[in-house]
């Protein structure tokens, strides 16, 4: 899942594979260091 996408955001897609019917296993994969992206990342729902 790239973070950054051309007219919209990883994160924003993120948060609606959680809210979908079937449950879908999300790994964000992000060369960001910081820990605010990754709690970012969680609280998007990524697993």
């Amino acid at each position: 899942m790239d973070l950054r996408l051309t007219g919209g955001s990883g994160m924003d897609v993120l948060s609606g594979l959680a809210q979908s019917i079937r449950p879908v296993i999300t790994i964000a994969l992000t060369s960001y260091s910081s820990g605010v992206i990754r709690e970012a990342c969680l609280s998007a729902g990524a697993n």
